[in-house]
């Protein structure tokens, strides 16, 4: 498999071809990004020294970052749809944690008011015990004296 003695370049901008260069042998002026064979040392000179672009790997080049740039839209729109999904479900979260809080604070509430009922109950007890003791347990005051006799 031979190479052939052209190759094509093409300029970013306008493009000089000095005279002898081409098969014509007039020097040319070439618009930017148009496609024209020159002889193949010669472009490839010019490639390497970054004047002119093979156009015909600038056009794969482009391709395949077209193709990584839909690659990178279509995550872009699966990440985007997640992002909406965990935001959503962020939102629900912060709902049920309120809610949650609030029943806390109201139990908690219930257990305060239940702990001081409890305390009033035991008082009460304890004041109902003191007020029942049965007469007969209790001396009079008269035997109760010392020096009185009854003792």
């Amino acid at each position: 498999m031979s190479k052939s003695k052209t190759i094509s370049i093409a300029f970013d901008t306008i493009g000089r071809i000095p005279a002898g260069i081409l098969k014509d042998g007039k020097p040319a002026i070439v618009d930017p990004h148009k496609a024209i064979d020159v002889p193949r040392i010669y472009g490839e000179h010019l490639i390497e020294n970054h004047l002119a672009y093979d156009p015909d790997e600038r056009a794969r080049a482009n391709e395949k970052n077209a193709e990584q740039q839909e690659t990178r839209s279509a995550r872009a729109g699966k990440d985007k749809g997640q992002m909406k999904q965990v935001s959503e479900l962020e939102a629900q979260l912060a709902d049920v944690t309120k809610k949650l809080e609030d029943q806390i604070g109201v139990s908690g509430g219930l257990s305060k008011d239940l702990k001081a009922a409890e305390e009033t109950v035991a008082l009460l007890q304890k004041q109902i015990a003191q007020t029942a003791t049965p007469a007969t347990e209790a001396k009079p005051a008269a035997e109760a004296r010392p020096g009185t006799g009854t003792e």
